[in-house]
């Protein structure tokens, strides 16, 4: 399969995954608000999943969060240096609870599309590293994902405005460009300054 051909293949199979599991996360938190609806991904774009979360959720993960913390105030005590350092760098819990998709509860991975997405990216990868060119193809696939979140979101009928994007599990600063990019992209003014703020504390 030709790049091109991939890359028509994965906006389909992108942009009908999202869609099978909005209709699953609505039946299964029906009642519950759902205020996020992200990809979400290992490096390489690799394992995508959809990650979800709901208004009846955060409070809950706000509290695990800030116990969290305390538990790391305490073991930090005894070392003073780390202790400033921490303290000087950190997140706005509240923030970071509502924009990270890693902390969310509901994950919907068993998706054929998704499946078909994780060989078509493998086969992309390899035809990469033996290719003499250098091509990154996640930065290739940017506008496919861009593209797909888009479709996706023209075809759900929420009235209220929801947080969309594309989070890797473990960022490093290229996958939070990367992440930032495309919440510039696909979300609203307020939502994308929220993701900004609360990613690049993560930087």
């Amino acid at each position: 399969m030709n790049t091109e051909k991939s890359r028509a293949m994965i906006f389909e199979l992108l942009s009908s995954g999202m869609k099978s599991a909005w209709e699953k996360a609505s039946i299964d938190l029906s009642g519950s608000e759902i205020y996020s609806f992200s990809l979400f991904a290992a490096s390489g774009l690799r394992s995508i999943a959809c990650a979800v979360n709901t208004k009846r959720d955060l409070p809950g993960l706000v509290h695990k969060l800030n116990e969290s913390e305390k538990e790391t105030l305490i073991l930090l005590q005894d070392h003073p240096d780390l202790l400033k350092d921490y303290q000087r760098n950190r997140p706005d819990i509240s923030l970071y609870a509502e924009v990270s998709a890693c902390e969310w509860a509901h994950f919907y991975t068993d998706l054929k599309e998704f499946d078909s997405i994780e060989h078509i990216v493998h086969e992309m990868w390899e035809r990469s590293h033996d290719s003499s060119e250098n091509v990154n193809i996640v930065e290739e696939l940017m506008p496919v994902v861009i593209k797909a979140i888009l479709d996706f979101r023209s075809s759900i009928t929420e009235s209220e405005d929801i947080l969309l994007g594309l989070q890797f599990s473990d960022p490093d600063e290229v996958e939070l460009d990367r992440m930032i990019q495309v919440s510039s992209s696909v979300n609203s003014e307020v939502w994308h300054l929220k993701v900004v703020k609360a990613w690049k504390q993560e930087s």
